[in-house]
């Protein structure tokens, strides 16, 4: 079976090392969240902490951003599960704009292994996996630098 190429316009890349990307500022308690440093520019897609896919670190979420970079996101952004195709409990963690339903999304892992999600309204569970599955921002140059 042939697997199609998918392109993104978006990635957020956590490259410190941790699995949890830090915030710029402190986050109120009951809102949507303040700043945080890896997140589309109005905070409608935001990378909370990264899991695992099998044995290798995830280094990234690729989209496809919805909005201009002036809009404002109203609506709260909620927070997600993107699935770890193996189903432990190394999953990673988003929040999503609800316009970003049904939108596809990938995971990066640092050995080049990407798999696919379709955005939801709860757990985003895996539609593919493989290595060069997809095409984002900035991937050739971080796998030239040694990152991904």
């Amino acid at each position: 079976m042939s697997q199609q190429l998918s392109s993104f316009d978006t990635g957020l890349y956590n490259l410190s090392g941790g699995d949890r990307p830090h915030y710029i500022n402190t986050v109120p308690a009951g809102t949507r969240g303040g700043n945080w440093g890896l997140s589309a520019i109005n905070n409608s897609v935001q990378l909370i902490n990264t899991g695992t896919i099998g044995s290798s670190k995830v280094v990234g979420v690729l989209f496809n951003d919805l909005f201009e970079p002036s809009d404002t996101c109203s609506a709260p952004v909620t927070p997600r599960t993107m699935r770890s195709p193996d189903h432990a409990t190394h999953n990673t963690h988003i929040r999503l704009h609800a316009d970003y339903h049904n939108q596809t999304f990938a995971l990066v892992a640092e050995n080049g292994m990407t798999v696919t999600y379709s955005g939801a309204a709860s757990t985003m569970v895996p539609i593919a996996s493989g290595y060069n599955l997809v095409v984002g921002p900035n991937m050739r140059r971080k796998v030239l630098m040694g990152y991904i």
